[in-house]
């Protein structure tokens, strides 16, 4: 399963997504908060990127921000049509 992740000053990479919740909260630095978005997609952030003072990312969201899919309760991998809309925004 693949996962974007877009890093301060606009940095992105497609990453391969093991499955746990240690690698998501090893990429952002921390505890992971879910932001849902209408297409499907979550961002996962660092829950307190802004008490840690992280530099700022897109729009007020601090740190690295990791894009997933959902299913359910469950993150899964971003299809190809994702992948190239978020490697490309």
């Amino acid at each position: 399963m693949k996962m974007v992740l877009i890093e301060p000053y606009n940095i992105r990479s497609v990453i391969k997504y093991d499955g746990t919740l240690e690698q998501l909260q090893d990429l952002v630095g921390g505890y992971v908060e879910a932001i849902y978005q209408s297409d499907g997609t979550v961002l996962l952030v660092n829950e307190e990127g802004k008490l840690q003072d992280l530099p700022i990312n897109i729009g007020d969201l601090c740190g690295n921000i990791l894009i997933l899919r959902v299913k359910g309760d469950d993150f899964t991998g971003l299809t190809d049509k994702d992948i190239k809309k978020y490697m490309e925004v």
